[in-house]
């Protein structure tokens, strides 16, 4: 037992010699995620939706938006933000989503009191601020993008990176009130436009003068699928780009008689089609068609 007992001490004393001699080196910890654990940082949201992002229609007439600022919690001292239109961020929106929007005017817009707007003390929210907009007039019916911005010079409080962005669609060439007759069938029709001109379907009247068609379908854009990258896009072969090019020629005479024009899409001779889409797959495709649609007042 004694023998036991000395051979269980020396293999102790071994062990914690070992740990003496040997070096412990702790790898450096990157503690920058835990920089601004202490820093607010507020976002600017629509009043209504709460949302970045909004769809919005102006016919002849000014329409009125109003914006938030938020913060995930109260502040110690009042928090004084700047909410101003954000002409630089045109161009990184369009590279982000694919599309070609211009800026809505800077002169019609109207930011009430200036931008200025005031998170009280112990509060989380701001008052509500009123941004106006003027009508378009003729300028082209399209749709046109309005970023706002904050900024804030406030200690501890930072500003999101997200904008408050509103797609603004030139309503003015649409007519306010329908006259169709309840009881009338609705025509629909759809158009080759490889070999159909759509202007076409302007020509084909009822004996009191109103336009025969209610809605234009052109046929076809495409589905197609990027073997690269791995997913599917939109695509528009010559007839179909030539008409996005000359829409003020060719599309918009149709509006304007109250014609609804829709497109639609076709699959072209490869695996993707809609039935092949996975969720992730349809939700981008469909987020790529809206845009085309709401580009063009489709």
């Amino acid at each position: 037992m004694k023998k036991i007992f000395i051979t269980v001490a020396a293999i102790a004393a071994c062990t914690l010699v070992s740990c003496e001699k040997e070096a412990i080196t702790v790898d450096h910890v990157d503690e920058a995620a835990y920089a601004n654990v202490g820093t607010l940082v507020g976002s600017l949201r629509d009043l209504s939706t709460n949302k970045t992002s909004q769809v919005v229609e102006i016919c002849s007439e000014e329409i009125t938006r109003s914006v938030v600022f938020a913060l995930p919690r109260a502040a110690a001292a009042n928090v004084q933000v700047k909410v101003a239109l954000d002409a630089e961020y045109l161009r990184e929106y369009n590279e982000k989503h694919g599309t070609s929007f211009e800026l809505f005017p800077s002169e019609l817009v109207a930011i009430q009191d200036n931008g200025e707007v005031t998170v009280e003390a112990k509060k989380t929210r701001s008052g509500s601020l009123d941004v106006t907009l003027s009508p378009l007039g003729d300028k082209e019916e399209k749709t046109y993008l309005l970023p706002l911005k904050a900024s804030t010079s406030a200690s501890g409080v930072k500003v999101s990176e997200e904008r408050v962005v509103y797609l603004v669609k030139n309503m003015a060439f649409q007519t306010t009130v329908s006259t169709d007759d309840p009881a009338r069938k609705k025509v629909n029709v759809w158009i080759e436009v490889n070999n159909t001109n759509p202007l076409n379907m302007l020509q084909f009247e009822t004996e009191d003068g109103h336009l025969l068609i209610d809605h234009l379908v052109l046929f076809a854009y495409n589905i197609n699928y990027d073997a690269e990258k791995g997913k599917v896009y939109c695509f528009a072969n010559p007839q179909c780009q030539y008409i996005l090019d000359h829409y003020n020629e060719i599309v918009r005479p149709l509006r304007e008689r109250g014609m609804k024009v829709f497109i639609s899409v076709l699959g072209n001779h490869d695996a993707s089609g809609l039935a092949q889409l996975s969720d992730a797959g349809a939700r981008a495709f469909a987020q790529e068609m809206k845009a085309l649609c709401e580009g063009y007042g489709f």
